[in-house]
């Protein structure tokens, strides 16, 4: 049974306990675009933004600045959720990193 009860509020306690830079990956086999770009601004986004209000309401007003982002992960194997061809999956790659890109670092 997995609990989801280690959400990004813990996950960043933890690497910052451990004195470590995070790198979170987002679900792109069953995910969508939109879930991605609102953790990314919940991580990242100022207080101003929706998702960055919702950190802030959870504890957390400072924005985490996460650097290190992955989409997807082990999407080559037929066992892995949301498998697809490699050409389909490239093109939802595409997407991802597109919609991503500009907002990682929103101040800058």
């Amino acid at each position: 049974m997995e609990h989801n009860d280690f959400g990004l509020d813990e996950f960043m306690t933890f690497c910052r306990i451990l004195n470590t830079e995070p790198y979170v990956v987002v679900n792109s086999g069953m995910g969508r675009v939109t879930a991605a770009v609102e953790e990314l601004q919940y991580a990242n986004g100022p207080v101003a933004t929706p998702m960055g209000k919702l950190r802030a309401k959870n504890g957390h007003p400072d924005p985490y600045r996460v650097k290190w982002w992955g989409i997807g992960n082990e999407m080559y194997g037929k066992w892995q959720l949301g498998h697809m061809p490699l050409d389909d999956y490239v093109k939802k790659h595409n997407e991802f990193a597109d919609a991503m890109r500009p907002k990682i670092h929103p101040s800058s």
